[in-house]
């Protein structure tokens, strides 16, 4: 009889809590760095707010582009990144 127990290192267990944080970092502190907005992500955000406004369909543009993106290169921020997008849709309820 064989064993099924695998001998190959583990992955690195990722949890719900280190994504959310990546987000709301991504959100935050790279936001404020980019000149986005100089709130928390749950605080105003009139860029997003302007350009939904003036520019219908750029967050689904911006989420539909990043997937492609990330089937292509396979980069995870590419995953923030639409989670970060889907937040401001979500929140904003445009």
């Amino acid at each position: 009889m064989t064993s099924t127990i695998s001998t190959a290192p583990a992955k690195e267990a990722r949890t719900f809590d280190q994504f959310m944080s990546e987000v709301r970092d991504l959100m935050e502190a790279k936001a404020r760095t980019k000149g986005y907005h100089d709130s928390t992500a749950d605080g105003p955000n009139q860029l997003f707010e302007f350009v939904e406004e003036h520019c219908p369909g750029h967050a689904e543009g911006e989420i539909i582009y990043k997937v492609v993106r990330y089937l292509s290169k396979r980069d995870p921020t590419d995953l923030l990144k639409i989670a970060a997008w889907a937040f401001l849709k979500w929140r904003h309820r445009s």
